[in-house]
């Protein structure tokens, strides 16, 4: 991208090219190192220069992360002036030259996603405009300290705000409303669902045993003989009728994997 790179035994220094100068990567296989996708992808978008259109490749799990990660770039970048067309395996970005960003400020959509909030911040110093950056705490995941490094020690002109619609609290739930535990198979839902069950002194409910139940056949019974569409529809017409009506309050619900 035209940077001069040095490396020794502890640190890599990188000094970049002079402003407006970055060039565009033709194509660039980010599998070893998926999550840094969306740093390349701010600098790709002012990276005019070998043709201006970065194409990253490898980086299919980016889809499935905090958010669906590219396409969020995609969308966000979008709002700087910047077009970007997701694929299933990767991004390709066309640079604007930096005086051609959009010159309002974009209100920037962070999905809750810290990578996201920082490499987009990265882009709004150099955007004419800068950028409002929503859900700034969301860096506290990894990097709590970010806005005060990006300030002081990079030099950014940053600015906290709070939006009065930030500021709105959601509604509090019931005080004996049900708890839902969901998350990918194997990582141990129905086994912690127990526990907080006891703990809590709730009932505890299996989605699965209840679907089992109310289907009256077991799931892979239902996958093979009706297919897994047929399960899905069952699965999310049981989990609504957990939630809306028989185990509204009250209980622990462990998902399933789906």
């Amino acid at each position: 991208m035209g940077c001069a790179v040095e490396q020794t035994a502890t640190s890599t220094t990188v000094r970049g090219p002079p402003r407006g100068e970055l060039r565009a990567l033709d194509d660039i296989d980010m599998e070893p190192m998926t999550d840094a996708f969306l740093t390349a992808a701010v600098l790709a978008a002012v990276a005019t220069g070998a043709g201006g259109t970065t194409r990253i490749r490898g980086i299919a799990n980016q889809h499935v992360k905090e958010c669906d990660r590219i396409e969020a770039m995609c969308t966000e970048l979008a709002r700087f002036g910047v077009a970007a067309t997701g694929s299933a395996d990767g991004i390709d970005v066309r640079a604007q030259p930096i005086g051609a960003l959009r010159p309002e400020a974009p209100s920037v959509h962070c999905y809750d996603d810290h990578r996201v909030a920082m490499s987009l911040s990265v882009l709004a110093c150099v955007a004419p405009g800068g950028a409002e950056i929503r859900e700034r705490r969301c860096v506290g995941k990894t990097w709590p300290q970010w806005w005060d490094v990006l300030a002081r020690d990079l030099g950014a002109p940053v600015h906290g705000t709070d939006p009065a619609e930030a500021e709105e609290a959601p509604a509090a739930a019931a005080a004996d409303a049900s708890v839902v535990i969901i998350g990918m198979r194997g990582v141990g839902k129905t086994t912690l669902g127990r526990m907080a069950a006891r703990e809590l002194e709730l009932a505890f409910v299996d989605l699965d045993e209840l679907l089992e139940q109310d289907v009256g056949q077991t799931i892979p019974e239902i996958i093979n003989g009706s297919g897994w569409p047929a399960f899905r529809e069952h699965e999310t017409r049981v989990l609504e009728m957990a939630l809306t009506s028989t185990h509204r309050t009250g209980a622990v619900v462990a998902c399933g994997g789906g």
